[in-house]
C-alpha cells in the first residue's frame, strides 16, 4: 500500500484511488516518518519547501472533515504479466543483498552454510541427510530475513528509541536464535557421526 497526497482533489490517494486516510494514529505515524525523511533530505539539499508541502497535506487531512473513509486495496489488481513476475525476483535478490550487506549475522549464516556445504559433498551424504541439512539451513536464512525486515520497518516505523519497539526486535532476533540452535542440532546430528568416524581413522 502507497500513500500519495493529489493535488487535484486535495486529499490522499491510497493505492492509486483517492481516499482520506483517516486513522489519528495512522496519521500522526506517518507524518512523523516523512518529516524525518524530508528533514534529513532537507540537511542534505536544503529542500525545505517540500517539507512544508508534507506539513501542509497532512494538516488538510485533519481538517477535511472525512475522517470515515477506509483506505483499501484497489478492487482490480493488475493483470498478470511475466515481465512483473521477472521484476519480483528482482526485488527478491536486491534484498537479499542488502541483508548481506547490512547485517553481520548473515555472514556468518553464510560462512556456516558454505561450511556444511563443503562437509556434505566431502563424506557423501545421503539424499535424506542433504534434505535435513538444506531444511535446518533455509530456516536460519528465512528468520534472519524476517528479522531484517522488521528492524528496517521498525526503524522506520519509529525513528525515536521505543520500548514496544525494543522488545519486538529482541522477539525476531530471539526467533533467529532458535532456527540456529535446532541447526546447529541438526546438524551435529546428521555430520557428527562422519566427522568422528574420519577423526578416529585418521587419528588411530
Amino acid at each position: 500500500m502507497f500513500l500519495k497526497y493529489s493535488k487535484r482533489s486535495k486529499q490522499f490517494c491510497v493505492n492509486g484511488e483517492e481516499s482520506i486516510f483517516n486513522s489519528k494514529v495512522i496519521l500522526v505515524r506517518a507524518k512523523r516518518v516523512l518529516k524525518s525523511m524530508w528533514v534529513e533530505r532537507g540537511r542534505r539539499t536544503g529542500e525545505k519547501t517540500k517539507m512544508e508541502k508534507v506539513d501542509l497535506a497532512f494538516t488538510m487531512a485533519y481538517t477535511s472533515g472525512m475522517n470515515n473513509v477506509v483506505p483499501e486495496f484497489p478492487k482490480n489488481p493488475s493483470p498478470f504479466a511475466i515481465r512483473g513476475r521477472i521484476r519480483s525476483f528482482k526485488y527478491a535478490f536486491a534484498g537479499l543483498w542488502t541483508m548481506l550487506k547490512t547485517q553481520h549475522n548473515a555472514w556468518i549464516h553464510a560462512m556456516a552454510t558454505a561450511a556444511i556445504a563443503v562437509l556434505g559433498a566431502f563424506f557423501g551424504l545421503s539424499d535424506w541427510e542433504w534434505c535435513c541439512l538444506v531444511l535446518a539451513v533455509m530456516a536460519v536464512w528465512t528468520a534472519e530475513a524476517l528479522n531484517t525486515a522488521l528492524e528496517l520497518l521498525a526503524d522506520v516505523a519509529s525513528p525515536e528509541f521505543h520500548p514496544l519497539v525494543k522488545q519486538a526486535k529482541d522477539v525476531a532476533a530471539g526467533a533467529v536464535l532458535i532456527a540456529a540452535i535446532g541447526s546447529a542440532v541438526i546438524g551435529g546430528l546428521v555430520l557428527g557421526p562422519y566427522v568422528l568416524r574420519f577423526l578416529r581413522e585418521a587419528l588411530f
